[in-house]
């Protein structure tokens, strides 16, 4: 498992799986299949957890060995063709796991098994628990704090990625609080990404890490989302904290974006590799004398002044530019230095150049979307409003089924793969920051309907939050997780999304839900959830959480208040027609719905940001093709108190649909309906009931 832009993904294939006898070896004792993991974040998310389990790290290429039923039972990362000390070479890997296999399948089942169960348990996480509050944040802050490098800027050790994530969480304070001790820390991680190697200085753009502590030599493919989540925090820093030099760092990761990684329909494209012909870094990389080549040797002299190579070690003699400390105020406003950093530019168009991603994913574009709308807003940059508007336009025209959900990818003109959690929470984020930034309620609305589908399709009706996954998933877990990658987690994207419509009332009682839904985990590993707890702080900001029974799904099935719930409204399988229907033939299904008095459950489809009452039929023993269920339309209910109006049902409710059975005979047609019942004070947890029919089949 892989990624198009992978350096040592692309040293593997060269190296091993490209050797005759290595070749020959995997496809005679294994079936082998290669994933493109930002295609796949479903498997990625489940193998890589499997890879960090059995070795303590990760990373790419993720090389996991699977049972036919697909459980891990080894992995590892890089394997190379001949043993190394210390790491054997994948000729031996593939020899001893054959062997393994073939005579001791019974420790393999057994670790299979084991792993299995550890995957399970890490990606479910902890859920439920109390919603998070101040001193929670403040715990998440403070982390942040412990792990700042005085020195370097950044936060830990080398390799350095750059942690826009946390530097969100710590505006927020500044924003907030007025936080001099964030706000020391932000100024000297901004100077120093943006003054080292991790930053393009010629051609504009972020690469994807620092190898080194100090920003200087970068790993040099350059993916989308780094450049979304930079230059927004360049540009909201440059609010904030006020210097100019930021607001170009962020207008020029726009103009690399635009001329680099945007499709002629204005959609965003992936990545630029980090290799040319095997060589890490060689479009980038330069020699003082490629230098005085390009500018002669008087200007190549001034720029030196500013500017200074520090060595690549996997670049055959090339040296990365970086900017020296003392000139990060200066050299942006130098026109001989921007004259000289253009004359690069052209020089450099003349190498052959990396490989282009050209894949289009739904939810980088829809963080590209968020990032360049709100560049825009806070910059007043109507270039990048408009950069914004154009992908939002082919994201609603080609990323969208006709029954209204999403792609997750789009290549040669042609979606696939049916789109995950992450690609409804980053697009619905990117819609609504571009009705923020335009004031065109026609991205609210279609942010509004992509929350419905989410919730609808990936929402926890009885625990809160959101699976990552639907439940149609071949998978061998469901996973169910707010902790943080190299992207955010989707719970938290969708939980800024509730807050950023938090002028509707459901929607701030949404992001409580899915805010309660982590509580436990977010108070055991804060800053495994450093997205989600800078949510908990603007809902706090919003009013203080609300009582556990009036929150949007918060906690666990069995509950008290599910009880409670559940006590308030009754169903019944009320007919079949005809009564004993026959195998192979549809016939008619009605369920009604009694609600109690003074109460209401939401409607089919549900107010924006509410869980819509669902109804699930099956048979115990044979199999049931049902169709399109018949929802009725909701009422309008008013809550003056909050001055929301919601789509509701009250009193009774019939549901109907048509189901056929496969095969004749006696059996059990089985009912459940998902709901949340509310009154004009609270709403109580979502729940689900289970009614059954005895059912004959002629």
């Amino acid at each position: 498992m892989g990624y198009s832009t992978c350096y040592w993904c692309h040293v593997m294939e060269r190296k091993v799986f490209s050797d005759t006898f290595i070749a020959a070896t995997m496809n005679r004792d294994f079936i082998n299949i290669k994933v493109d993991r930002e295609e796949r974040p479903d498997l990625d998310r489940l193998y890589m957890t499997a890879t960090q389990l059995m070795t303590g790290r990760g990373g790419w290429p993720n090389s996991v060995f699977l049972t036919p039923d697909l459980r891990p039972f080894f992995a590892g990362t890089y394997f190379p063709p001949v043993d190394h000390p210390g790491r054997p070479g994948f000729p031996r890997v593939l020899s001893a796991l054959q062997e393994a296999w073939i005579d001791r399948r019974d420790e393999v089942e057994a670790i299979a098994t084991r792993l299995h169960s550890e995957i399970e348990s890490v990606q479910a996480g902890l859920r439920g628990g109390d919603p998070p509050d101040s001193t929670l944040v403040m715990a998440a802050v403070s982390g942040i704090h412990e792990r700042f490098d005085e020195v370097n800027g950044g936060f830990g050790r080398a390799p350095k990625f750059s942690p826009a994530i946390d530097l969100e969480l710590l505006l927020d304070e500044i924003e907030t609080h007025g936080d001099s001790t964030s706000a020391r820390m932000v100024t000297v991680t901004l100077d120093a990404m943006a003054a080292g190697g991790l930053r393009d200085h010629v051609g504009g753009g972020f690469h994807r890490y620092a190898t080194d502590a100090r920003w200087r030599v970068p790993h040099f493919e350059k993916m989308l989302y780094n450049q979304a989540q930079l230059a927004v925090v360049y540009a909201r820093a440059a609010v904030l904290l006020g210097p100019s030099r930021w607001r170009d760092v962020a207008r020029q990761t726009l103009d690399f974006v635009a001329a680099e990684l945007t499709s002629a329909d204005g959609a965003f494209f992936t990545a630029l590799d980090a290799e040319v012909d095997g060589v890490e870094g060689s479009f980038y990389t330069w020699t003082s004398g490629q230098i005085e080549d390009a500018l002669g040797s008087s200007a190549a002299a001034q720029l030196l002044r500013y500017y200074d190579l520090e060595a690549v070690p996997e670049g055959e003699g090339g040296f990365a530019l970086f900017q020296r400390d003392e000139s990060v105020a200066t050299a942006a406003d130098s026109t001989p230095l921007a004259e000289a950093l253009r004359a690069l530019y052209s020089a450099r168009a003349v190498r052959q150049r990396p490989r282009l991603d050209d894949k289009i994913l739904t939810s980088w574009n829809g963080m590209m979307i968020a990032a360049a709308s709100d560049v825009g807003r806070l910059l007043g940059d109507d270039e990048a409003i408009d950069m914004a508007r154009a992908a939002a336009d082919f994201a609603w025209a080609r990323l969208r089924r006709d029954e209204g959900r999403l792609w997750r990818s789009l290549r040669g003109g042609s979606a696939y793969q049916h789109a995950f959690l992450e690609d409804y929470a980053h697009l619905a984020h990117g819609l609504q920051a571009l009705f923020e930034a335009t004031g065109d309620s026609l991205w609210s609305e279609r942010a509004g309907e992509l929350v419905r589908v989410a919730t609808q399709d990936f929402g926890d009706a009885v625990s809160g939050g959101f699976y990552n996954t639907t439940a149609a998933e071949d998978l061998i877990v469901r996973s169910k997780s707010a902790v943080d990658g190299a992207l955010p987690s989707a719970n938290a994207v969708l939980a800024h999304v509730f807050l950023r419509s938090a002028n509707r009332p459901a929607s701030l009682h949404q992001a409580w839900g899915t805010l309660a839904a982590f509580g436990d985990g977010m108070r055991q590993s804060p800053g495994a959830y450093t997205h989600l707890l800078a949510a908990a702080g603007k809902a706090l900001r919003a009013g203080s959480a609300p009582s556990l029974d009036s929150a949007v799904g918060p906690t666990a099935r069995g509950s008290p208040l599910s009880a409670a719930n559940a006590d308030l409204v009754d169903a019944e399988i009320l007919t079949t027609v005809p009564d004993r229907p026959l195998a192979g033939e549809p016939f008619e299904i009605v369920v009604r719905l009694q609600i109690a008095d003074g109460w209401h459950i939401n409607a089919h489809p549900a107010t924006t940001g509410l869980i819509p009452t669902t109804l699930h039929l099956e048979l115990a023993a044979g199999e049931l093709a049902v169709e399109v269920v018949t929802y009725p339309d909701g009422e309008d209910h008013v809550i003056a108190e909050l001055g929301d109006t919601l789509s509701v049902w009250s009193g009774t409710v019939e549901l109907r649909t048509r189901g056929t059975a496969t095969r004749a005979g006696r059996d059990t047609l089985i009912a459940r309906i998902d709901f949340q019942a509310c009154d004009d004070r609270r709403c109580l947890l979502p729940t689900q009931i289970t009614r059954v029919a005895e059912l004959i089949i002629d």
